[in-house]
């Protein structure tokens, strides 16, 4: 997790604070630091393991962390603690939108229930066609009336074209379609 202000801390969704007494183990938990100044408290974020008896005292019960890391270090320190005093410090439960396992397990089922039903679809006959098809009679009818038309005027040119070529012709002979006739110009 990327360090943070203590307002953006303080706008993080958590739930808490919780007592010491409620910590369960392996539930991830913020600790923050119980100090005089908002702007210099300390918060990680660590999952809770155990509790912890102190050698030199009996009645101090320390709070062991496993993975802490820093939220809101004001100070840049880079050691951190892994056992807190519930006097020093308050508790509140990690909201964690992060996937679990069994959401992932569940993803997985539904994705192969929803290509079951794709598949199930597509096979199942269908009752009726769409009226608008674009390789069926509506297309025919289209393209033979759009060659029907396109043919009729390109007949009417090439005879014209084939009139005007026999009138321009000298001796009454046909042209031969694929060579031009050029005219030869005398330098004199």
């Amino acid at each position: 997790m990327a360090q943070i202000k203590i307002d953006e801390f303080n706008k993080l969704p958590k739930n808490g604070p919780i007592t010491a007494k409620k910590l369960q183990p392996g539930k991830m938990y913020y600790i923050q630091e119980r100090s005089a100044q908002p702007k210099y408290k300390y918060v990680f974020v660590g999952r809770y393991m155990e509790p912890r008896l102190n050698n030199n005292n009996d009645k101090d019960i320390a709070y062991k962390f496993e993975d802490v890391k820093f939220v809101v270090n004001p100070f840049k320190n880079t050691a951190t603690p892994f056992a807190f005093y519930p006097k020093n410090n308050t508790f509140f439960e990690v909201i964690d939108f992060n996937p679990t396992e069994l959401d992932f397990k569940n993803k997985n089922r539904t994705i192969r229930e929803l290509s079951e039903f794709i598949t199930q679809k597509r096979v199942e006959p269908h009752d009726e066609t769409p009226s608008i098809s674009f390789m069926g009679e509506d297309y025919r009818n289209a393209r033979d009336r759009f060659y029907d038309k396109s043919t009729s005027k390109s007949r009417s040119r090439s005879s014209r074209s084939r009139s005007r070529s026999r009138s321009s012709t000298k001796k009454g002979g046909r042209k031969h379609p694929k060579r031009k006739t050029t005219k030869r110009r005398c330098n004199k």
